[in-house]
């Protein structure tokens, strides 16, 4: 079952997937790259898609993670080259609208225009919700990413590493691995095979307050 946003917003944009191209993306592709020239935009019918920059001294920045219900990709509508590069966290399915396609259905049909506005202001408050997290401590920013990944796709599975958390939250390895080893022990989360399990959603909520 999905979230009430996403399956919201997927009711709305299954209208729309005549006119795109549904694409396939098996976990760890690579959608597009930093610096290639796009014309058009993704939307993300099933998984979750990490958007990354590449450092000045080497390895990589995640600078959001996009759910199912989500558009990404949209800088290449103006023909610019990309500023990041898009790659699957799990198997992806994907529908692409290129710029002509766009403009082509906004013209009759001015619904796919705000459905397009609102997905860009989204984007700007959750960019305001970082701005503020950055007062939170370590493990309450973790938790609070582990927590909103789960929300947004409802799953209790996160294919993402200890390195990659870290990055996305702009902390150390080892602060990652610190909160990880006291939430294992504590029975709140598991990790397999580079798999983060929250096996404890509620009991998560709460390392985000009062720490």
């Amino acid at each position: 079952m999905k979230t009430m946003i996403e399956h919201s917003n997927t009711k709305k944009w299954d209208q729309y997937y005549e006119f795109g191209q549904r694409i396939f993306f098996k976990r760890n592709s690579i959608i597009y790259e930093q610096g290639t020239i796009g014309n058009g935009f993704y939307y993300i019918h099933k998984g979750l898609i990490k958007i990354v920059t590449a450092k000045t001294k080497g390895g990589e920045k995640i600078l959001s993670l996009e759910p199912s219900g989500q558009l990404f990709g949209e800088q290449a509508m103006d023909q610019e080259p990309y500023f990041s590069t898009a790659i699957a966290v799990d198997d992806c399915v994907l529908y692409y609208f290129s710029k002509e396609q766009f403009n082509e259905i906004i013209t009759r049909d001015t619904e796919m225009l705000n459905l397009f506005m609102d997905s860009t202001i989204g984007k700007i408050r959750i960019l305001a919700d970082e701005i503020l997290a950055k007062g939170l401590t370590a493990q309450q920013k973790i938790a609070l990413t582990l927590i909103k990944i789960c929300t947004t796709c409802n799953t209790d599975k996160i294919f993402l590493t200890q390195q990659e958390l870290a990055n996305y939250t702009g902390l150390t390895r080892i602060s990652v691995y610190k909160a990880f080893k006291q939430w294992k022990e504590a029975e709140i989360i598991d990790v397999v095979n580079r798999m983060v399990i929250v096996k404890q959603p509620d009991a998560l909520k709460k390392q985000t307050v009062n720490l």
